[in-house]
Order: C-alpha cells, then sequence, then structure tokens
C-alpha cells in the first residue's frame, strides 16, 4: 500500500477539519499508539507497533526498498494479551524503542483507500491518504490541494520530527514492567496487561474510563464540548445519519405512541427523520402493539417497524430481536414509557458517529401520564431538555437495607456524577455507595455502535424479573473496551407507571435473584464475537 503525507499547520487546522467535516461527513476517532523499535543493525529493517484503540498493527518497513508500512499483519488482542506480545518481541530483539501518542480522525476508508488526519505526532499535524492504485485518489487529491496542502516524500520527513519528543526507552523492563506511556494507553483503552485472560471482572477493573481524549476531540470537530448542558449548534444536523431506533414493548398500552411522536418532532430536517429504521419490538403484549398503533394514527407519520413476539420473552431477548433487524450501525434503545425532548437524535447520533468506542448515556425527569410536559401538543410543539436532577445517576440516597454488589453501613448519599467528574474517574474497578461503573448503563435510553453490540452477542438473557440486564450489558461493554460516557445537553421525560414485577415486594426478591446471578458470571471469562 502507498501512503502519502501532507502535513497541516495549527494556523490551517480549523480551516482543514471543515473542508474535510463537509466533503467527507462526520469521522471516527482513534486513540493511536504507535512503538518505533530501533533499526536492526545487521540488515537496517524496522519493526513497528501501532495500536488504534484495541486494534494493533504489526509493520515492517525495509530501508532498502522504502516500502512503507509493508508487509502489515492485524494482531487479534482479544485472544493476545499486550503483554504477551510485547515480552515476545523482546525475546526476539526488539525492545527499545520511542513510543508515539496520537488523535486520529478517520474520515474515509472504503475501496481500498483510506484519510486519516492525525493530531499531535512526533512530526506535527498531517493527513495522510493510503492507497493500492493512485487512480482511485484523484478527488482526494484536488480537494487537498484545494487547501494547500502538498505531498512530501518520506526523506522531508525527519527535519519535521520534534526531537525533543522522541526518547527511546525500554519497552519492558527486566521486572515485566511497561514504560509509562504504554502502561497509561492499556489503561485508557482497555488493553489487559495480564498474562492470560481472567474474568469478566478482572477486564472491568482494569479499566480506565477517562476519555479526556475525545473530549478534545470533539471540540476539534463540533466547536463544542462533549460533556455540557449546551446544545450542539443545530447546523450539524444534516450528519446525522444511520440510525435505528428499537423500542421493546410490553403491555405498556398507548405511551409508545408518544415515544413515537417524540421522535417524529426531533429538531432535524424532515427528511433525516423519515430515514430513521424505527423498530417497536411487540414482547408478546396482551393487546398488540399494531392495533394500538392503527388506533392511533391520526397522531403519527412515523411508520415504524412492528416485529411480533409470540409470547413474552424479557427484556433482553426483545432488544436483540430488535437488534437483528436493525438496518444501521447507530443504535439507540429506547423504553416504551419515554419521551424525547427535541434535540435528543442529534445529541446522541452525533457523537456516537465520532466516537466508535463508547455507550452513551442520558439521565431523566419522572412525570406523572398526564403531565402537559408530556402532552400531545408539548410533544408536536418540540419539547425542551427536562430536568434530570433527581436522576438517582445525579444524586440518591441509599441504606444498607437495599440489595447491593457493595456491603454499606446506614444510609448514604451519593452525587455519583460530580464525585467521579462525569465518570472519568470511575474507572478501575471504583465504586461509591452500592454503584459502579457497569451500574451506570441504564438502558431506559442508550446509544451505542451495532458492530459493538455484536461483538458481545447483544444482551444476556441469564436474568428474569427485574434487574441487572442492563448493569452486565454495561460490564460487558466496558470489558470490550468502551467508554461510559454521559449526555448532559439532553436527556428524557419517563412517565411514572406501576412495578412491572406487579409489587415492590416481588421487584426487590427478582432483584436479589438477579444480584446472584451477576455476581457469578462476574467470575466467568468475556466471550467476543468474531
Amino acid at each position: 500500500m502507498n501512503i502519502d503525507i501532507y502535513p497541516v499547520s495549527k494556523k490551517s487546522l480549523s480551516k482543514v477539519i471543515n473542508t474535510l467535516l463537509t466533503q467527507y461527513g462526520v469521522p471516527k476517532v482513534y486513540k493511536d499508539m504507535s512503538i518505533y523499535y530501533a533499526p536492526n543493525e545487521s540488515d537496517n529493517t524496522e519493526m513497528h507497533l501501532r495500536f488504534r484503540n484495541k486494534n494493533c498493527l504489526a509493520i515492517f518497513i525495509d530501508e532498502k526498498t522504502d516500502k512503507t508500512f509493508r508487509p502489515r499483519v492485524t494482531v487479534d488482542t482479544d485472544n493476545t494479551t499486550i503483554k504477551s506480545l510485547l515480552e515476545m518481541y523482546k525475546k526476539i530483539g526488539f525492545n527499545n524503542a520511542s513510543v508515539g501518542i496520537a488523535t486520529c480522525f478517520g474520515f474515509l476508508s472504503e475501496g481500498g483507500v483510506f484519510l486519516e488526519l492525525m493530531l499531535d505526532t512526533y512530526i506535527g499535524d498531517f493527513i495522510q491518504v493510503g492507497y493500492e492504485r493512485h487512480n482511485k485518489v484523484d478527488s482526494i487529491e484536488k480537494v487537498l490541494f484545494g487547501l494547500d496542502l502538498r505531498i512530501i516524500d518520506r526523506s522531508q520527513l525527519k527535519p519535521l520530527v520534534d526531537v525533543n519528543k522522541i526518547k527511546n526507552v525500554e519497552i519492558i523492563d527486566d521486572f515485566g514492567k511497561l514504560t509509562e506511556d504504554a502502561y497509561q494507553f492499556t489503561k485508557s483503552v482497555g488493553l489487559s496487561l495480564e498474562t492470560k485472560f481472567t474474568s469478566l471482572k478482572s477486564k472491568i477493573s482494569w479499566f480506565d474510563n477517562d476519555y479526556s481524549y475525545l473530549e478534545k476531540a470533539f471540540k476539534n470537530i463540533f466547536n463544542s464540548d462533549l460533556v455540557t448542558k449546551s446544545s450542539i449548534d443545530n447546523k450539524f444536523g444534516k450528519y446525522i445519519k444511520n440510525v435505528s431506533i428499537i423500542i421493546p414493548c410490553f403491555n405498556t398500552g398507548d405511551t409508545f405512541i408518544k415515544t413515537l411522536l417524540s421522535i417524529e418532532k426531533q429538531n432535524l430536517p424532515k427528511d433525516i427523520v423519515d430515514n430513521f429504521d424505527v423498530i417497536l419490538v411487540d414482547d408478546g403484549s396482551d393487546t398488540s402493539v399494531q392495533k394500538v398503533l392503527d388506533e392511533n394514527k391520526g397522531h403519527l407519520n412515523i411508520k415504524p417497524k412492528v416485529v411480533r413476539l409470540n409470547s413474552n420473552m424479557g427484556l433482553s431477548a426483545a432488544r436483540n430481536v430488535g437488534l437483528s433487524v436493525a438496518k444501521n450501525g447507530n443504535v439507540v434503545f429506547l423504553d416504551s414509557d419515554v419521551v424525547l425532548p427535541s434535540n435528543y437524535i442529534l445529541e446522541h447520533v452525533l457523537r456516537n458517529r465520532l466516537i466508535p468506542n463508547a455507550i452513551f448515556v442520558s439521565f431523566k425527569e419522572n412525570v406523572s401520564a398526564d403531565s402537559d410536559k408530556v402532552s400531545f401538543e408539548s410533544i408536536s410543539n418540540g419539547i425542551p431538555p427536562p430536568n434530570v436532577s433527581n436522576d438517582s445517576r445525579i444524586k440518591k440516597s441509599v441504606n444498607d437495607e437495599l440489595p447491593s454488589l457493595y456491603d454499606i453501613s446506614g444510609e448514604v448519599v451519593v452525587e455519583i456524577l460530580s464525585q467521579t467528574n462525569c465518570f472519568k474517574d470511575f474507572g478501575r474497578g471504583r465504586n461509591i455507595g452500592i454503584f459502579d461503573l457497569p451500574s451506570m448503563v441504564v438502558g431506559h435510553n442508550m446509544t451505542c455502535r451495532k458492530e459493538n453490540l455484536l461483538k458481545i452477542n447483544g444482551f444476556s438473557n441469564q436474568f428474569t424479573g427485574w434487574g441487572m440486564e442492563d448493569t452486565y450489558f454495561g460490564a460487558r461493554m466496558i470489558a470490550n473496551g468502551n467508554f461510559v460516557i454521559p449526555i448532559l445537553s439532553t436527556g428524557v421525560y419517563h412517565i411514572d407507571h406501576a412495578p412491572r414485577s406487579g409489587s415492590q415486594t416481588k421487584k426487590f426478591h427478582e432483584l436479589k435473584r438477579n444480584l446472584k446471578r451477576y455476581n457469578e458470571l462476574l467470575d466467568k471469562p468475556l466471550e467476543i464475537v468474531r
């Protein structure tokens, strides 16, 4: 593969990003670590390891032919731990190296061509274009030349290198300790340093959830903070696409009609809303969802798919059925008793398109079914974001009478969002009161990538009744390297209802049973579907 390098100055960076965004849409952002092993003295060959999030590429460079990035071998980091990989390199004579950490924005990857913007590398900021045949990149070259960007050859790279950033170190010392940059990278992307893969609990305990680098990346692309109460500029609504919305329904009456209407009334161009892939999964309701839809035709223009199950299979099974028929890569899960403010899809999907390794969650405001806030008239006019201050993930009083994973004494008031810096300090197995990072994943509203859902085989059917299925889903997503990121600029209105279990007592017993099962599953390994 040929690689063309186009240096980008800090002065022109904003213009370059805006042009690439217009031409190619929202990129995917990755954290990139390159380990540059010192050249072999006998034949002057080099070995590089490039980690992009959890993916690893082994690269061989022959100085004599200048065939950069050839050959390249993909390393399966789900079956090969990073420590065992680096120890193998040490045994064959590769251990002294420099480590570079950068941010990669992948704007294009199709048809044997890729276009990436690399920021904060040893040679500064640059665009790299990869291709097998030159005729495939004519249109890209035209765009880049229009930005006054020019290709440089490999001989011109050395003068650009910031020598102050380069330091050759032992990647693994005699005590088996990784160099600091590599160690911090593994924490931030969920690459385990265990010599072999053990339990789900151990993988969760290793993951950091410090998504700080993604905040900078988000600011670069959208000129907005990733975690803020302020809404994104609506001009970015044109980049919303490939959205599937999955809504399980079981004996919820007609509340899902308001859910559908709130989707229809998103503050987005009509053609974008019309292309939403909305899926209602009727989980064996006594009155069919299709019948309720037919009775409410006057309220709706949106035309969802309806999948009816012959019997009640449970929430996880219903979500998995919805996932199996979802057409698109950006998947929004909603309960059938929530109502969306008009900015919800913009705030969730734009973040999900940029960041490929995260679960995005928003908080809720509980309202009564007859509240003016969720009346048909209010929803039709587009409702504002809710007041979510009473969501349990923001402030909650808990006591030792509640069944939980963690022991507490007496009554404790926890303010998780503020105590964890918006979940950034909630990794590494930390708990606050009865809560931990997996428990921040609550399924009444969340957004993630379909590809990540399929890797963990969707939702588990190990739980019956109320509680823990969302937490277990969160645990498996975290163990597979996905951040849990709150979105504060939107939320949902949750329409109050009686316990689905029939009573609080029954709900309490279901939770106790599911907690026991969850603890058993934490000691088992995470299975990844390839």
